[in-house]
């Protein structure tokens, strides 16, 4: 069932230049997507995904600590 509400992301990306093409993707579709959050590392993805719980996490399965 659809809803009304914004698709939510977080991001994990080890290049911030590869992270911040993503982010102005999603970001000039800002009424079907939401960004809660961002991390450069497995550690702090796993930190970021149980404090905020985004539907959606995009990452880059090569980074460290993954």
């Amino acid at each position: 069932m659809p809803t009304n509400q914004p698709t939510t992301l977080a991001f994990a990306f080890a290049h911030p230049l590869f992270a911040q093409g993503f982010k102005n993707a999603f970001l000039s579709k800002k009424e079907e997507f939401k960004i809660l959050g961002e991390a450069s590392n497995g550690k702090d993805l796993l930190k970021l995904f149980f404090n905020i719980k985004p539907d959606v996490i995009l990452l880059d399965e090569n980074m460290k600590n993954m």
